[in-house]
């Protein structure tokens, strides 16, 4: 029971940090671009880091609701819908940034701090299957893959902040927002436990 239970932690420790890889983009966009946006879109300088304020509060005020939500339909589906909301906040900060609304960059930072409250719950998930034994493993592969989202985030916003100029940052928000369809992709193979 016990091999089999480790099985399937491994295999959700794997998915989880494929997706971690993917999914944590989201935070490196939303930090790296938050206040430089903010300045070139907010009515004041005073509000250029708003955005940031409203994705640590998104992230905040959605924790609780988030794991709620998934003790009631599951972590599969509970993660599958938190890349749905990764998905609309990438496309609504692509949104403001084509319009040139600084309002809606504010939404769209807040559904991206909704998303990470999702992210953040990977590593209990990862836990949840496993033995004893094999927990702390389990947590640190996802960690792992925060790792790596810690070079792929950046690298994202530096690879694509001109592509779609004179639009800065436009096509960053875009491919946030196929990031986060990937890792809705990833975590369908995730295998809610007994």
């Amino acid at each position: 029971d016990a091999a089999q239970g480790d099985r399937l932690a491994r295999h959700n420790a794997i998915v989880l940090a494929a997706s971690m890889a993917l999914a944590g983009a989201n935070a490196s966009v939303v930090v790296a671009t938050g206040a430089l946006l903010g300045q070139m879109l907010a009515p004041g300088s005073g509000l250029a880091t708003l955005a940031i304020s409203t994705f640590v509060l998104g992230t905040a005020l959605f924790t609780y609701p988030a794991s709620h939500y998934m003790k009631r339909v599951g972590r599969r589906s509970g993660f599958m819908t938190g890349g749905l909301l990764g998905v609309a906040g990438g496309l609504l900060g692509a949104l403001a940034i084509w319009f040139g609304s600084f309002w809606l960059f504010v939404i769209a930072s807040t559904v991206s701090g909704a998303y990470q409250s999702f992210i953040v719950l990977y590593r209990y998930a990862a836990a949840d299957t496993a033995t004893p034994a094999f927990r702390p493993k389990a947590i640190s592969w996802v960690l792992l893959g925060g790792v790596v989202a810690s070079f792929i985030g950046p690298q994202l916003v530096i690879f694509t902040k001109d592509v779609l100029t004179p639009m800065t940052f436009l096509a960053t928000y875009l491919c946030q927002a196929g990031f986060a369809a990937l890792a809705i992709i990833v975590t369908s193979r995730f295998e809610d436990g007994p």
